[in-house]
């Protein structure tokens, strides 16, 4: 203990190069606790970097952006609005001749024979809406056991109409898988009604499926079906050259197949102006969140 405290005498400075045990000679005790303190805190006086131009101009094109769609979502609803009613009006007059239909939801009324041997099934797919009825035995169960979206297809046959005025094609309803394949002995046999004579029909024209990109390819093994509602393979089968298509309708619901939908459910959009409001909420409600968070990185720093 003497030496140490000579060499704290002598030289002060070596005094924090002492490991074992600090000594209290000389002050040398507390000058070693307050340099090796000091050097352990923090340093809390540094300033945040404030956000750059870039960012200010990344995020606030975020909040516009989020907000201009959440304006673009809320004009297609009201658009979609008038559409709904202005197709519901049109379901409710009365049918006209087709020849006197020019555009619309406007139902139309035709004359002419089926020409039932060249029918063509389009499928599967689900019943039309209405289709259905709400009890009984199509009250949307197959016999296959399938409850809540039995699989079939629709049944498209020429007709020709009795004024001379060409050939439709006339999308006569739904028939379920089953009652399709349900005949082992004959394979090709229809086992749906198909009236004969001339007929009277009202229905609403329609439209057929757009091709796209991942639009599959039809089977070739079944030469009287096709996956999707393709012009080029209804001309084909069909015999017919662009013929317009009508989708008949029926307003009670039928104990016979194919089943036809009510106009109605023909009106139906595939996007209703509920979703258009959910998707403007959706687009409203990032845009003010973005807003929040590009304040906060506004006031960073100051």
């Amino acid at each position: 203990s003497v030496t140490r405290a000579v060499v704290a005498a002598v030289h002060p400075s070596r005094c924090r190069s002492i490991h074992s045990r600090p000594v209290s000679v000389g002050g040398c005790r507390r000058q070693w606790l307050s340099s090796s303190s000091s050097s352990t805190l923090p340093h809390n006086n540094k300033k945040e970097t404030p956000l750059s131009m870039a960012g200010k101009a990344f995020f606030g094109s975020l909040c516009v952006a989020t907000f201009g769609l959440g304006a673009w979502q809320m004009q297609r609803y009201v658009e979609k609005v008038a559409l709904v009613e202005t197709r519901e009006r049109e379901l409710t007059d009365d049918p006209v001749p087709f020849s006197e239909h020019h555009d619309g939801f406007r139902r139309v009324s035709v004359r002419g024979t089926f020409d039932h041997a060249k029918y063509v099934l389009v499928g599967p797919r689900g019943p039309p809406p209405g289709a259905m009825a709400s009890s009984g035995p199509n009250s949307g169960r197959s016999s296959g056991g399938m409850s809540s979206s039995p699989q079939g297809f629709f049944v498209m046959t020429p007709l020709e109409q009795s004024n001379g005025e060409g050939t439709l094609i006339i999308n006569r309803g739904w028939v379920p898988m089953n009652v399709v394949q349900g005949n082992k002995i004959a394979p090709d046999a229809r086992n749906w009604e198909e009236p004969t004579g001339e007929v009277e029909i009202v229905g609403v024209p329609t439209q057929v499926d757009e091709p796209r990109y991942f639009s599959p390819p039809h089977d070739e093994r079944h030469q009287r079906r096709l996956l999707w509602m393709d012009r080029i393979g209804l001309d084909a089968k069909t015999g017919t050259s662009g013929a317009p298509i009508v989708a008949q309708t029926s307003e009670q619901p039928e104990e016979h197949f194919p089943i036809s939908p009510n106009a109605s459910g023909l009106g139906e959009f595939k996007v209703g102006p509920a979703t258009h409001a959910g998707y403007a909420l959706t687009w409203f409600g990032l845009s003010g969140a973005g807003l929040v968070m590009t304040r906060k990185l506004l006031t960073r720093g100051r």
